[in-house]
């Protein structure tokens, strides 16, 4: 998109990872953002923070750069440019199967629940809960409450995620137990390499 608008323009790989670690709200989750009420306002917001900001950053002009960010937005929640983990279906098939139901709970776009679906993923997940909608971050507390509260009354509540920080340290601030998975740390009470080892851990056989 940027070589269309500019087609002597050179990306430079160094300058885009810079400037795109910062500007986006879950960089600020101390910061609600509960005055963003629809997808527009959202990704607005996110234009002018971060998007625009690194397109300028790379050598687009101002005009240049939001001219492009409808593009952005469209390329981004295209389910072409996403792709499941191949343990993943089996796992949350295997789950649902003992009793478990499935939230996803995740610092991302307003269009989340969308592309769950456009994934093929919608049979086991029972609901999609984005940051984006709620108005906080994690590991804001908010964001984990909104979660519990969603779900209901239940048995038993379990926090998976690959983000130690974010999601480890996040959920045991709102009393949930948690699983680091894809990643290990010396700190997590659990981890899970894979997603296989969730379904021993859950039913307490690890």
């Amino acid at each position: 998109m940027l070589e269309k608008q500019q087609p002597d323009l050179v990306v430079d790989a160094a300058i885009l990872k810079e400037t795109l670690r910062r500007g986006f709200p879950w960089h600020t989750p101390d910061v609600p953002h509960l005055e963003v009420t629809t997808p527009d306002a959202w990704w607005s917001r996110l234009y002018a923070s971060a998007l625009v900001p690194t397109c300028q950053a790379l050598g687009l002009s101002f005009e240049a750069a939001q001219l492009i960010m409808p593009s952005v937005r469209d390329k981004y929640l295209a389910p072409a440019g996403w792709v499941v983990f191949p343990d993943s279906v089996g796992v949350l098939g295997e789950l649902a199967e003992q009793g478990w139901i499935h939230t996803i709970v995740s610092n991302h776009v307003p269009e989340l629940e969308g592309l769950v679906n456009a994934l093929g993923l919608s049979p086991f997940i029972e609901r999609v809960i984005t940051s984006a909608t709620v108005g906080y971050e994690k590991p804001h507390p908010k964001m984990f409450e909104a979660a519990i509260q969603a779900a209901g009354p239940c048995e038993a509540v379990w926090m998976i995620g690959d983000h130690y920080e974010v999601d480890v340290l996040g959920a045991q601030a709102a009393g949930l137990p948690a699983i680091l998975v894809r990643h290990e740390h010396p700190d997590a009470a659990w981890c899970s390499l894979g997603l296989a080892d969730v379904i021993n851990i859950v039913k307490g056989d690890a």
